[in-house]
């Protein structure tokens, strides 16, 4: 994750395991234990600024995690639904936030800050672009989205340009979705599967 000239992750990487004896065992079995750290490192210099432990309960969501440009804050949704927000390079949690549900398909919204999910409804064909604010865990929004049957999970991203919420169906096609209104506002059929979004216009400027 990039945060403002550094690249922040966090992870539980296999040579940070401990082992524990199993209860239930019989044999003398263990089981492993796994210790999280955030990693930020300085983008320019290759330094790494945070090498610290960091408790994520039982897990964390895995394709829920930004970084807020403005508050230089690292967002990211533990199981429980709580939303933190971390000083990646201190590594203090600066506030926890019950969102009280997963956060699906999520992104972040550059412009203003808030957080976009979309959820598929209790209806086929319907889902749901809901607008939250992080630092609350309020739903400012919800607006029904018709014609979407079923989308790749963890691919979406957010248009600075066309304000738009994108997302990429199971038969390939690009929606532009507009967060205040619920409305496809534009579709591009691929006639391949697309694996990530990534926006690069800043760079592309300098090419």
């Amino acid at each position: 994750m990039l945060t403002d000239g550094f690249s922040t992750c966090c992870g539980s990487p296999e040579y940070n395991a401990a082992y524990i004896d199993d209860p239930d065992s019989t044999n003398g079995a263990t089981l492993p234990v796994y210790h999280t750290y955030l990693l930020t490192a300085d983008l320019e210099t290759g330094e790494i600024v945070l090498d610290k432990e960091f408790d994520l309960g039982e897990g964390v969501f895995l394709c829920t995690h930004f970084f807020d440009p403005v508050n230089k804050l690292y967002l990211l949704q533990r199981d429980d639904n709580k939303l933190l927000l971390v000083n990646p390079v201190t590594g203090t949690i600066t506030k926890t936030v019950d969102i009280g549900k997963p956060l699906i398909n999520v992104v972040f919204n550059s412009d203003d800050g808030h957080l976009l999910s979309l959820i598929p409804a209790s209806e086929p064909g319907i889902c749901l672009i809901e607008v939250y604010e992080p630092s609350t865990g309020e739903l400012i929004s919800s607006r029904q989205v018709n014609g979407i049957d079923s989308y790749h999970f963890c691919m979406s991203g957010y248009d600075p340009d066309s304000k738009c919420y994108l997302c990429v169906t199971d038969d390939n096609r690009v929606l532009f979705i507009e967060p205040e209104t619920g409305t496809i506002a534009r579709t591009i059929k691929l006639d391949y599967q697309l694996d990530d979004i990534r926006f690069l216009r800043k760079q592309a400027e300098s090419f």
